[in-house]
């Protein structure tokens, strides 16, 4: 699946009633979901080897966690390809929040989050 089929199928969705798990995706590069305001249960990210940026801007509820994981491509790297995290409008995550590919990052943007109901892992 490429960036702009992913987009396709889950580029109007502005609510989510169970959770949003993204494995496995060798192509996609940016997740782009600008009318996605609440997910329910769990929002993760996981072994997408080529994603650079998870842009959810308008996202104010995660009723689960929210787990981002991003394998680099070859494991002897120190360096994943994630860039940018952006949540904006991220108020409250209702279980933990685990980013586990930090040492990539160049930015993470949740600056309007006051409540995680769980752990706080950023390793």
């Amino acid at each position: 699946i490429t960036d702009s089929q992913l987009m396709q199928v889950l580029g109007k969705i502005t609510e989510l009633g169970r959770g949003l798990v993204l494995q496995n995706l060798a192509k996609v590069t940016t997740l782009e979901l600008e009318a996605m305001k609440e997910i329910k249960g769990e929002f993760a990210v996981f072994d997408c080897a080529a994603m650079e940026q998870i842009l959810l801007p308008n996202l104010e509820k995660v009723g689960g966690r929210i787990k981002i994981y991003i394998k680099p491509e070859d494991k002897a790297q120190l360096t994943g390809a994630l860039e940018v995290v952006e949540m904006e409008a991220l108020t409250s995550v209702g279980s933990s929040l685990l980013i586990e590919d930090f040492w990539s990052l160049d930015s993470i943007n949740m600056n309007k989050l006051v409540s995680v109901g769980g752990a706080l892992r950023l390793f």
